[in-house]
């Protein structure tokens, strides 16, 4: 089965077990959770972009990194492929001033969970990044 669910249930024990039921039923599963900050990331995420930049790391079939921006607000993903990543990404497609930031990172040893992280974040800030082979990195950045 190539099925993929997301699982965002705020109390840890009962996500814990509805995860590893799924997964012992063939499906992948995205463990995001906090199922609100979880939610409140993906509602944001538009459909239409005013401004799509593909940033320097990218390598056709083993890194993919671009900024994506709607007025005021930018999104930043990051997708390995066939082999794991460590990058450090400038943030340098911000505007100047502060960005309120929801980071979304992959859990080290833990494939099928995220952890969301809050910041605030400049333009001549960085993140460093290391994720798994097949690995993500998803981030908004909202002016303050």
């Amino acid at each position: 089965m190539s099925n993929t669910l997301l699982i965002a249930e705020d109390a840890e024990l009962s996500r814990k077990l509805f995860c590893q039921a799924l997964a012992n039923e063939g499906y992948n599963i995205i463990d995001v959770g906090d199922a609100a900050a979880a939610l409140e990331v993906i509602k944001s995420i538009t459909p239409v972009w005013d401004e799509t930049i593909v940033l320097p790391p990218s390598r056709i079939g083993r890194l993919s990194a671009f900024a994506r921006r709607k007025g005021d607000m930018w999104m930043l993903a990051v997708m390995a492929g066939s082999e794991s990543a460590a990058l450090t990404l400038p943030l340098s497609f911000l505007a100047d001033g502060p960005y309120e930031a929801a980071l979304v990172r992959d859990v080290p040893g833990n494939p099928a969970a995220v952890r969301i992280e809050n910041a605030t974040l400049e333009r001549d800030g960085s993140l460093t990044l290391e994720m798994a082979q097949g690995g993500g990195f998803v981030a908004r950045f909202r002016r303050r």
